[in-house]
């Protein structure tokens, strides 16, 4: 793993630790039945700027993954055969 990984990594555990703790103040601070207060709307707008953050962070992960993934093959050229209408990969060879 490469550092930048890894740091990347350890981020979005904190930040799915934070996630986790500011759920759990969110649902203590609910309360049935009645209005709810200042400070559970507020727990709530900090819930979901952290959801939000995280989303983002797994979706940049997963972007720059499949495109280490798709940099990292070997791209073979595409031949088609006019008469034929099929195509087929060629073979390169690397000697």
């Amino acid at each position: 793993m490469k550092l930048s990984e890894l740091l990347s990594l350890c981020l979005t555990l904190v930040f799915v630790k934070r996630l986790k703790k500011a759920q759990r103040r969110l649902s203590k601070k609910f309360r049935k039945g009645k209005k709810q207060s200042n400070n559970y709307h507020k727990q709530r707008t900090k819930v979901a700027k952290l959801h939000l953050k995280v989303s983002r962070q797994r979706k940049d992960k997963a972007i720059k993954d499949a495109l280490a993934l798709v940099q990292s093959n070997i791209q073979q050229p595409l031949l088609i055969n006019p008469a034929i209408g099929h195509s087929c990969t060629t073979e390169v060879n690397s000697h």
